[in-house]
């Protein structure tokens, strides 16, 4: 297979620009960068919260660069902040030609029908790594770009505790295609909340999502359905209450959590105990309106 790498920013411009056009009936000259997500919330319904699901073994996330971060690249803040040259350049430093060959054995695999990005609402900004990398993923490997399911809530994860990550539910909006295969890709998995929900979504509305990847994440986060040994640690230091607790408040029980989510929870109820951490969850949740 022939891969492209793109040099010039109005290559790249150009290369984004025909792919809405692939995807969306809007005009390229009309297409600023705020419209190139903007536009599929027209028509869009009621933001969707969905109620995790089971794991069923899903794949692991797929970290192009789990060596370094990739938030000392010159224009990361940029591309965070809402700048398209900015996020298509940092993408096309990232990904190289082992990359891609590590990808497309992975869709030889799973067979997606679209690559779908998580269209991030960030503190900072309007995220545009996670469209940048799918762009460049589906020129490369030959796959549609998804635009049609957004997030539409903000879980303001950049920068956020541990705490604020677990309660920091992310809603969606949009259309999933009945029998849909989606790939669904990020900038970054730290906890994988915002991953797990995008699946449950998904799945819920009629999809499926068959696997994952982000620009940066440790090797550790690559592993995002939590295992079994893990869930038995987590449920023999929180006992049945805060379990039960839990499934009150969210409407899922510990056995959707993430793996990295598992432990991060079983790490601090047995630093601080299970009171106190219950305490950090509802003071957590109380500021980010979840």
């Amino acid at each position: 297979m022939r891969f492209e790498r793109w040099r010039s920013i109005s290559k790249l411009r150009m290369t984004f620009s025909l792919s809405i056009m692939d995807f969306c009936s809007y005009d390229v000259g009309a297409c600023s960068e705020e419209s190139v997500i903007l536009a599929t919330l027209k028509g869009l319904g009621c933001s969707v919260r969905p109620v995790r699901i089971d794991w069923n073994d899903f794949p692991k996330v797929e970290l192009i660069e789990s060596s370094q971060t990739i938030a000392t690249h010159a224009l990361y803040s940029l591309a965070k902040q809402g700048s398209l040259e900015a996020a298509l350049t940092l993408v096309d430093d990232i990904v190289n030609i082992d990359s891609l060959l590590r990808l497309k054995q992975l869709f030889d695999k799973c067979r997606p029908d679209y690559i779908q990005p998580i269209h991030a609402e960030e503190q900072l900004g309007r995220n545009k790594l996670p469209v940048a990398l799918g762009l460049l993923l589906s020129r490369n490997l030959d796959v549609p770009l998804g635009l049609d399911i957004v997030q539409s809530s903000r879980a303001y994860r950049t920068g956020a505790d541990g705490y604020h990550r677990l309660v920091g539910r992310v809603g969606f909006d949009g259309v999933v295609q009945q029998g849909g295969r989606y790939f669904v890709v990020d900038d970054a998995i730290t906890q994988g909340g915002t991953l797990a929900d995008m699946r449950s979504y998904i799945i819920q509305q009629g999809g499926l999502l068959v696997g994952s990847a982000t620009l940066m994440g440790k090797p550790h986060s690559a592993t995002i359905s939590i295992t079994k040994p893990t869930l038995g640690l987590l449920r023999k230091a929180a006992g049945k209450n805060l379990e039960q607790w839990w499934h009150e408040q969210f409407g899922y029980d510990f056995s959707k959590f993430t793996e990295s989510e598992a432990r991060y929870l079983t790490k601090q109820i047995n630093r601080e105990g299970v009171d106190c951490v219950r305490d950090h969850l509802i003071k957590a949740r109380s500021t980010t309106g979840c």
